[in-house]
């Protein structure tokens, strides 16, 4: 089979890599792989690093998750993006880690977005928590 851009493979460095489109037999699949991976990592830090190594996978996995990263140019919204995994964010730090092991700034600014979301919204639970455990207390 060929690949979706229609060149039948061969050295897919030059591409941007995305999961299979709906008329691709194997699409059910590459989500599940991902979704596997992710639930890993979520477990296993040595599988969130070897993930976090391979920046084109850590995309293909923001891609399955359903945030679109850098790889889309759709505009997020934080409606639009879902509740980060906790195996995509091990693979997301363990990513920055990574890069900035080998010399580079971390991670791009769309990746960088979801993580920053992210903490947004846990400071923004926490807060909420403490507001109710304080009306609660009175």
């Amino acid at each position: 089979d060929e690949c979706e851009d229609g060149s039948g493979g061969g050295d897919v460095s030059s591409r941007k890599l995305r999961l299979p489109d709906a008329r691709r037999p194997w699409r059910e699949a590459s989500f599940r792989i991902a979704g596997s991976l992710i639930n890993i990592s979520e477990k296993c830090p040595n599988s969130a690093r070897r993930c976090g190594s391979d920046l084109d996978l850590v995309h293909l996995l923001v891609e399955a998750w359903g945030g679109a990263g850098s790889n889309s140019s759709k505009k997020q919204t934080p409606a639009s993006t879902p509740l980060l995994h906790l195996g995509l964010a091990a693979i997301l730090h363990a990513a920055d880690d990574h890069l900035r092991s080998i010399g580079q700034e971390g991670l791009d600014p769309g990746l960088r977005a979801i993580l920053d979301k992210e903490e947004a919204r846990k400071r923004f639970a926490q807060k909420k928590e403490a507001e109710r455990q304080e009306r609660m207390s009175r």
